[in-house]
């Protein structure tokens, strides 16, 4: 189901704001599930957090950059990494309809072409405040370019 979202226009423009040096969310999805290493630019964990159905974060090198999708550091400088891994709590995945599991994985994929050097970027949000709680807001918005991929 999410692979089908990614390939439509609609939801596929939320990804690869830099353009043609932008990876293909497809591709960065389909390479990650089949990844047998960690040693690939994007894979999946596990996670036991409750307070979250997944997450992401990015890996090994980090860099400081000047693209404007890139998440902001701490200290306020523009960053992004060499690898990004997406945890599943795996709870919330068997519990979850084939629905939500798609939503989640293009949900945090968004994140990811944040994250990732030479992603690309996506109109996805941070969507946690300080401590890691959510933040309503920034929620609501990935919510709505949600919708443009995955329908209830």
């Amino acid at each position: 189901m999410a692979m089908g979202a990614l390939a439509t226009t609609v939801c596929a423009k939320h990804f690869g704001l830099g353009g043609s040096r932008s990876m293909d969310p497809s591709t960065v999805l389909v390479r990650a599930a089949f990844a047998t290493t960690t040693v690939t630019n994007l894979f999946f964990d596990s996670t036991t957090d409750d307070r979250v159905g997944a997450s992401s974060d990015g890996q090994a090198i980090i860099v400081t950059t000047t693209d404007p999708w890139a998440y902001t550091a701490t200290d306020g400088t523009k960053i992004e990494s060499t690898r990004a891994k997406i945890s599943i709590n795996v709870s919330s995945w068997n519990n979850g309809s084939s629905t939500w599991r798609a939503g989640t994985l293009i949900h945090e994929l968004g994140h990811v072409f944040n994250m990732l050097l030479g992603a690309g970027g996506s109109d996805f949000v941070y969507d946690a405040l300080p401590g890691g709680a959510p933040n309503a807001e920034a929620e609501a918005t990935n919510a709505r370019i949600l919708r443009d991929c995955i329908q209830d």
